[in-house]
């Protein structure tokens, strides 16, 4: 028992790769999208209310 429940875990991973895209640590960012994306596969985030630059980061992640 215990632990995250995936939906709380994939966005725990999201707002962490937010912060670390705006921290300029985008190697790590993409990290963590990788795995949000391991853990809910169809993961899409809003081009609208998305920065590009945190976009370019998830894209990348995808292409992994």
């Amino acid at each position: 028992g215990g632990g995250l429940s995936k939906a709380d875990e994939a966005e725990a991973r999201e707002v962490m790769a937010f912060c670390l895209v705006a921290l300029d640590r985008p190697d790590e960012a993409e990290h963590e999208f990788v795995r949000l994306l391991m853990v809910v596969p169809d993961r899409k985030l809003d081009p609208v209310t998305t920065s590009p630059k945190i976009l370019k980061v998830f894209e990348k992640a995808k292409g992994k």
